[in-house]
């Protein structure tokens, strides 16, 4: 896989049962994996929907940027 499609927040999409993607996720939302799971339950696989469902639900660990 190439790492720009992990990186790509505005366009990405999120594969919850991927668990080498769901890592990267978490490292690039600076969340907890069950809060990421959560969200893409809720929300869908949008990683700019979900970026902000964390955000809002203020599930994202207080060092984001």
């Amino acid at each position: 896989m190439v790492m720009e499609k992990f990186t790509d927040v505005k366009n990405g999409m999120i594969d919850i049962s991927n668990h080498e993607e769901l890592k990267q996720w978490t490292e690039i939302l600076c969340c907890k994996e069950k809060d990421l799971v959560e969200a893409v339950m809720v929300i869908g696989n949008s990683a700019k929907m979900v970026d902000s469902f964390l955000y809002l639900n203020r599930k994202k660990n207080s060092n984001d940027k």
